[in-house]
């Protein structure tokens, strides 16, 4: 299913987007699927890391591992899965006859920011997932409605053709964490640049470490005193 889930999304973007609604842009599938895999890398390590001292309670109960090893464990499986999932774009690259890369580089980084951010955020408020279970329904929410306003079904190019380059827009919307990264991931795939301001540069490479630092704090100093409520 790894393969299988994304390269049934593959055929229906075709069917849907190519043949159906005769979109001229042929690579657009293949963008969508990137996105589509980006995203769900993003929101899988979100959630299962805002549970994860709820769903593991049984383990934690019954043995000492430090606390951090089953996020850790959670987000690494999901990574290599979503990792594994990118090859299902090689079809697609060879349909497109798109050679790979220098720029390729871009895939991997973009990954790693989407893991990274997913983790510290998600570190941020397990412990209060403990104490208000709500948090957790929240953030399942947050995801699903973070599909939309995030660059998977759209593009940042797109987005600055309608907005304008000069639109305050731009930079609420460079804001969300996963925009360069999910933009990275697709500009990959086509072997181009995508062409960011440098604030916004800077921005998207310090965020993930930031919240993973502050998330591997927060965490550190509220996990043991919340597990006693599990």
């Amino acid at each position: 299913w790894t393969l299988l889930e994304p390269a049934l999304l593959a055929s229906i973007y075709y069917v849907l987007f190519i043949i159906i609604a005769n979109y001229e842009d042929q690579s657009y599938p293949m963008l969508i699927l990137l996105g589509v895999i980006g995203w769900g890398l993003f929101a899988r390590i979100l959630n299962s890391t805002v549970s994860t001292l709820v769903s593991n309670s049984g383990m934690i109960k019954q043995t000492g591992f430090p606390l951090e090893i089953y996020s850790a464990a959670d987000c690494k499986t999901n990574l290599v899965i979503s990792s594994i999932s990118l090859l299902t774009i090689i079809p697609f690259m060879f349909y497109l006859d798109l050679a790979p890369t220098t720029n390729l580089w871009m895939l991997p980084v973009a990954m790693f920011m989407l893991y990274l951010s997913a983790w510290g955020i998600g570190m941020m408020v397990a412990s209060a997932n403990v104490v208000f279970p709500d948090v957790a329904h929240a953030f399942r929410f947050i995801t699903r409605a973070g599909f939309f306003i995030s660059p998977v079904m759209w593009t940042y190019e797109l987005l600055i053709e309608r907005a304008g380059s000069d639109s305050p827009y731009i930079d609420i919307a460079l804001l969300n964490p996963v925009v360069v990264p999910l933009t990275m991931m697709k500009h990959a795939a086509q072997g181009t640049m995508p062409d960011f301001a440098s604030h916004h540069i800077i921005y998207a490479a310090a965020f993930p470490i930031i919240a993973y630092v502050l998330g591997s704090i927060i965490f550190s100093a509220t996990s043991r005193g919340v597990v006693k409520r599990l």
